[in-house]
């Protein structure tokens, strides 16, 4: 199938050859390169699997799959070290990971809660718009998945992460109910005295607080090694996976040890592993998936207008605006989560944005078909 994705997918598979081609440790680079060619395959088989071309939100029930696996099986392997919480509860945390060591697998809570903060918003949006299907409990199954993934969302007590799931669930219903617009002042007023309150450089230290790294001044300190390492490999970047056997070399860390894994932050992670060239690719990648879904939300508005509630066809767009709407909020989290960290990006989630650029073209691609089966008809 043709997608307006394909150049930027193109430019990012074109350019892993120089990646792997400047890696000091070809073998850790296959590895993070694998994570990306896995949600890269993922996307293509999706997008040109003809029963997914049918039934065009099976990327979301695969998103909503995961989100279930997630919310059940993360708290059993989920690691909380010892560091900056929200709030202290030892007994709690003490009955977190017990499964960890049986399966010799661990996830960190900042990777956990990037994956769950970008399924839950598609979740959510399937549940706060039922009317897209005659079988309440679809939606209201959808509605429980996204309430047990906020569990571990709050467990992992990612700061970065809540914040990014509140701020992409108001965009939500910003697109459900249009006339919350007019809460926006009150909300801008209120958090702004907040942040008078507390002041913003409390505020910014307490959201980058997490167990590794400390506080803003932390952040500011990976974020200039990082960003020295973009300007001196602005082309080539590193090597995928490479963050800890080269920034900290090349320029190391004052006030922390050099064993930070990566950015922590998803654009410049990218810039440290490919270069302008991958921040480019995923970046116009993304921005290309938000418009396709935004352009489908429009158009299935507009034509529900037109139909007959209840009927076949007003379902359809109901469906549509559902998945067009989550894939926006989706996407949304996780910018706005990749502004403190790498969730999603050369780690094992590193599919689920792929999944999402699925669901979104999908969602394009069935307006277009229609139209080449009319001409198809018109020729006959």
């Amino acid at each position: 199938m043709h997608t307006e994705l394909a150049w930027p997918i193109g430019l990012l598979m074109a350019w892993l050859p120089v990646t792997i081609a400047v890696a000091i440790y070809r073998s850790q680079a296959w590895i993070a390169v694998g994570y990306l060619l896995w949600g890269i395959a993922l996307f293509w088989a999706l997008i040109n699997w003809p029963p997914a071309r049918r039934y065009r939100f099976i990327p979301a029930v695969l998103l909503l799959g995961v989100g279930l696996l997630l919310a059940l099986i993360g708290p059993q392997v989920l690691v909380v070290g010892a560091g900056s919480k929200l709030f202290l509860l030892p007994d709690f945390y003490a009955r977190l990971g017990q499964l960890a060591p049986l399966l010799g697998e661990s996830v960190n809570p900042n990777i956990l809660a990037g994956g769950l903060v970008m399924i839950a918003p598609l979740a959510l949006a399937l549940a706060i718009e039922p009317r897209w299907s005659k079988r309440f409990w679809l939606p209201a199954g959808a509605g429980i998945i996204a309430l047990l993934m906020l569990f571990p969302l709050l467990a992992t007590q990612s700061r970065g992460a809540l914040l990014a799931a509140l701020l992409a669930f108001f965009v939500l219903f910003l697109l459900r109910w249009p006339r919350l617009i007019w809460s926006v002042p009150i909300l801008l007023l209120l958090a702004a005295y907040a942040l008078w309150r507390i002041t913003p450089a409390a505020f910014l230290d307490g959201l980058s607080s997490d167990t590794s790294v400390v506080g803003l001044s932390g952040r500011l300190e990976i974020w200039d090694r990082a960003s020295r390492a973009l300007v001196d490999f602005m082309w080539t970047g590193v090597g995928h996976g490479l963050f800890i056997p080269v920034v900290p070399q090349l320029y190391p860390f004052y006030a922390m040890s050099n064993d930070i894994p990566h950015a922590h932050n998803l654009f410049l992670q990218i810039g440290v592993d490919m270069g302008m060239i991958g921040i480019i690719g995923f970046g116009a990648a993304t921005i290309l998936a938000v418009r396709l879904a935004a352009r489908e939300l429009v158009n299935a508005r507009r034509t529900r207008r037109d139909e007959r509630p209840g009927g076949k066809r007003w379902r359809h767009d109901s469906l549509t605006w559902a998945l067009a709407a989550g894939v926006i909020a989706s996407l949304s989290a996780m910018l706005l989560h990749g502004l403190v960290d790498a969730a999603v990006w050369g780690t094992k989630l590193a599919f689920l944005p792929w999944l999402v650029f699925a669901q979104s073209v999908l969602l394009s691609s069935g307006p277009r078909l229609r139209r080449r089966r009319i001409r198809r008809e018109e020729r006959e």
